[in-house]
């Protein structure tokens, strides 16, 4: 797929995209608590129905929040347009169902899950080839995303994996041992995940989206 799509779009087209996809992923890096962690890593004992409920309120305020800030960033950059905020969107609907998936992830139904998840990728990849060859044109990219976001909740879904709670606002000692308990994953998650997207943004600003076009064209091709 990262093929064709070097084939049929032009460096330009990549780039916008790359760069918000990049401002983006390194919001939710750097603005993520990882409660998806800390729910996996939480003893059985330490799992009660109050920090299940005191995680869930977290992932859910922080990816509301996180959105809003991307969304603020991409209204007030040169251009944008529906396709951004679709994007944006679709990546805040995303952060939060791999949080949420966290409780279903300790029953261990890893089979289930990666089952789920291939179909819904490849599916994507799908959709997107039949949509460019259509010359549907640089839009194939937000759709992919968008569409891989909706149904990768309806797959988990599917599988029952989702795990809605009644949301109740975190208290402030909450969000005090949430922050002690996240500290060392999130500075790890940080760095480990910030460098990529970085250097994306640092080559847009330089080079502006041709170059940033190319720059990702030669990651995507290099994995």
């Amino acid at each position: 797929m990262n093929l064709v799509l070097v084939r049929y779009l032009a460096p330009e087209e990549l780039g916008r995209f790359a760069i918000i996809l990049a401002g983006a992923a390194l919001a939710y890096s750097v603005l993520s608590l990882r409660t998806e962690t800390m729910v996996i890593r939480a003893p059985a004992d330490q799992l009660t129905e109050a920090a299940k409920d005191r995680y869930f309120g977290v992932a859910l305020i922080e990816t509301v929040l996180t959105t809003i800030v991307i969304l603020i960033w991409v209204f007030t950059s040169a251009s944008y347009g529906n396709w951004e905020v679709g994007l944006t969107l679709a990546l805040g609907l995303r952060h939060w169902t791999i949080q949420n998936k966290a409780f279903f992830e300790r029953k261990m139904p890893y089979r289930k899950i990666a089952l789920a998840e291939t179909i819904v990728t490849v599916t994507s990849h799908f959709v997107a080839l039949g949509l460019i060859l259509l010359g549907v044109g640089s839009t194939v990219l937000y759709i992919r995303e968008i569409f891989s976001s909706i149904t990768g909740v309806i797959g988990l879904w599917i599988i029952g994996g989702l795990s809605p709670r009644k949301f109740k606002h975190p208290s402030f000692d909450d969000w005090q041992l949430l922050f002690k308990e996240a500290r060392g994953m999130w500075l790890d998650s940080a760095l480990e995940n910030g460098l990529a997207r970085l250097t994306v943004l640092f080559v847009g600003l330089l080079g502006g989206d041709r170059a940033a076009g190319f720059f990702f064209q030669a990651l995507r091709l290099a994995h």
